[in-house]
């Protein structure tokens, strides 16, 4: 009687080992590329940062120069002259345009 079919062949247990190298490596590169992205990713934090400051401070820049249009375009509409208040009408409007915009 051959009973060689219930004792695992060293093929079988040899193709497990390779698997197990395999997903080791894998693992390791994985590991590897996380390791070196990560200067990568803090440069890009680092950087939206920096963007999203900009943004900020330039939105409080056009805020400040609207702010003084909008002065200069009152001022002008009670100084009581029709010819300036059609002008100034226009200028208003762009300042609530690009306030509400």
């Amino acid at each position: 009687m051959n009973l060689e079919y219930l004792i695992p062949s060293q093929q079988h247990y040899t193709s497990k080992n390779e698997n197990a190298k395999k997903k080791s490596s894998i693992e390791k590169e994985r590991d590897n590329d996380r390791t070196n992205s990560a200067p990568m990713w803090e440069e890009f934090i680092s950087k939206a940062t920096k963007l999203h400051s900009a943004l900020k401070s330039a939105l409080v820049a056009i805020a400040a120069f609207l702010d003084a249009f909008q002065k200069i375009a009152d001022a002008a509409t009670n100084a009581r002259d029709p010819n300036q208040l059609r002008g100034l009408e226009i200028f208003t409007s762009l300042v609530l345009e690009y306030r509400a915009g």
